[in-house]
């Protein structure tokens, strides 16, 4: 079958809350204490961003310091050849926009777009669900996380 023969799906999520989503699993929860390497990142971030021990946690990235690190990240490699996965813009990660999708979905609409989909693919299992692949727990919602980044960073990931 070519491309252009099957009924496909693309789900997305806004760009900055994967960011939120990204924090709350690499460095509040989830696998933070468990590998090295984020040990490893949280320390650089803070020990390159933190401007005084009371501004955080001694063992945690705030948002802010997040923001920065990965608006310098991003800067730093104008190829984004080297930029780690979690933080690289993801039209740099596949060539979504080589595909046209029958169906882009939010994750925000995940149950209406998802029906939908299943609608126009001719779909009849009732039950039939899309696994999530990071759905831990939000520690910080995104409210409280952009809050603590200054509007300057905000506005230079979304520009």
């Amino acid at each position: 079958k070519t491309w252009s023969s099957l009924t496909s799906l693309l789900v997305v999520r806004h760009p900055l809350d994967r960011l939120v989503s990204l924090y709350n699993n690499k460095f509040i929860g989830g696998v933070r204490d468990k590998a090295e390497a984020w040990i490893q990142c949280t320390n650089h971030i803070i020990g390159k961003y933190r401007v005084a021990f009371v501004d955080g946690p001694m063992d945690i990235v705030t948002p802010a310091e997040l923001v920065r690190f990965i608006i310098q990240d991003i800067l730093d490699d104008a190829k984004m050849s080297g930029i780690n996965r979690h933080w690289q813009p993801i039209l740099r990660q596949c060539p979504v926009c080589s595909f046209n999708f029958s169906v882009y979905a939010k994750t925000e609409n995940m149950e209406e777009d998802f029906s939908f989909f299943k609608k126009i693919a001719n779909v009849d299992k009732e039950k039939q669900n899309i696994g999530k692949s990071n759905s831990g727990p939000k520690w910080v919602e995104a409210k409280e996380f952009w809050s603590q980044v200054d509007k300057e960073h905000v506005d230079m990931l979304a520009g």
